[in-house]
């Protein structure tokens, strides 16, 4: 199926148009922050936030249109714009920013690229301004999801949200508290970690997206779940029977959001797995010596940020490349593809979308590799 881009325009940004927009990233993103840093003297763009906000954006930005370019996939573009238009003008930047931003892009690429390259790169942020000129900034209050909408049985939904009250509190004893009374078997662990805890960290995340929270209360409710997790995989983890075979799980190289694959290694250790949780940002190298010495039956790789995609794909070519490692299968998951659902662009040979969806593929590859009719 064609993307988008292709669809409207009839072709794809070139390899080489995309490393040379990859190659001078640095030195465009510091202009551009210098002419918005000059642009907020006449106009206030970004609200009450700080500048490090509109820095982090710009760097962000450069390494998604990045992986935009290199992968030809312009429906994870628009995609991603609709989040970054309402979670940014949610969070008091102008409405203006966006045109502003967009036009000092194109203005910066046309200066530094080569005129080739420039040309077919500044199509696409065109394209983008006309995107941003029919975005309806008006029903964000409509995107909104309250808390209490969840679909999950009535106890489990009370406490869910109990505890994302505790969490935006940073009240870990409470948080504690209530984890530890829900639990009493392997069923009821696994619906804390899915129903409650990734439910309630989902509920925190979309509250800091739509400004009701700070980036501070965010980061806390962050570090609570973590302790809570440490603390749970003392008490009821350490005994748990190995019944299958080697997971190695990881992050993308320059992914440093590693919660929602604790989660994941954690369930697949519940779910008899001798899992090896590598943790965030491994880099490729130490990655790939990591496989040769421990020969694991699978490999799960997350990613939450959409511009680290690309990272995964490089793991993922260094793995298949490789005579010794070829034949490994590889699961691809986390937030970041919930926009990009194409394996072949990566080489992955299952992309996941939920936990649920990791563990039975898990299950079903453990079951194929050992020629099984029934789950162990």
């Amino acid at each position: 199926m064609d993307n988008q881009w292709g669809k409207i325009y009839g072709k794809t940004v070139s390899y080489s148009s995309a490393t040379n927009y990859k190659e001078n990233l640095d030195v465009m993103t510091k202009k551009v922050n210098d002419i918005m840093e000059e642009k907020l003297l006449k106009e206030n763009l970004i609200g009450d936030n700080p500048l490090t906000v509109m820095f982090n954006n710009h760097e962000n930005h450069g390494k998604f249109m990045t992986n935009v370019f290199l992968l030809n996939d312009y429906e994870l573009l628009e995609k991603s714009l609709n989040w970054v238009f309402s979670s940014y003008i949610a969070r008091g930047f102008s409405e203006n920013y966006f045109k502003e931003v967009l036009s000092t892009w194109i203005q910066v690429i046309n200066l530094t690229l080569d005129i080739f390259a420039a040309r077919e790169i500044t199509e696409v942020y065109y394209w983008m301004e006309n995107f941003y000129d029919e975005f309806d900034v008006n029903p964000i209050e409509e995107k909104k999801l309250s808390i209490k909408e969840s679909p999950f049985e009535v106890v489990l939904k009370d406490k869910k949200n109990m505890l994302f009250s505790y969490l935006i509190e940073g009240d870990y004893k409470s948080s504690l508290e209530l984890v530890k009374e829900i639990i009493h078997d392997k069923e009821s662990l696994s619906n804390i970690y899915t129903k409650i805890i990734k439910e309630a960290m989902y509920d925190v995340g979309k509250a800091w997206e739509m400004g009701e929270i700070s980036i501070s209360q965010e980061h806390l409710a962050t570090s609570v779940i973590s302790r809570i997790m440490a603390n749970i995989y003392m008490d009821y983890f350490i005994l748990t029977e190995i019944t299958k075979g080697k997971i190695i799980v990881t992050t993308a190289t320059n992914e440093y959001h590693e919660l929602g694959i604790r989660i994941v290694a954690d369930l697949l250790e519940l779910d008899g797995w001798d899992v090896i949780y590598l943790g965030s940002n491994i880099p490729k190298e130490d990655l790939v010596k990591t496989i040769l010495k421990e020969r694991p039956s699978f490999l799960v790789i997350s990613v939450t940020m959409a511009f680290n995609i690309s990272k995964a794909k490089e793991i993922i070519d260094e793995i298949k490349g490789n005579d010794d490692l070829r034949k490994l299968k590889i699961l691809a998951g986390g937030q970041a593809f919930n926009y990009f659902d194409n394996k072949s662009k990566i080489g992955a040979d299952k992309i996941s979308l939920s936990v649920s969806e990791t563990l039975d593929t898990a299950r079903e590859w453990w079951k194929e590799a050992n020629g099984e009719g029934e789950e162990l």
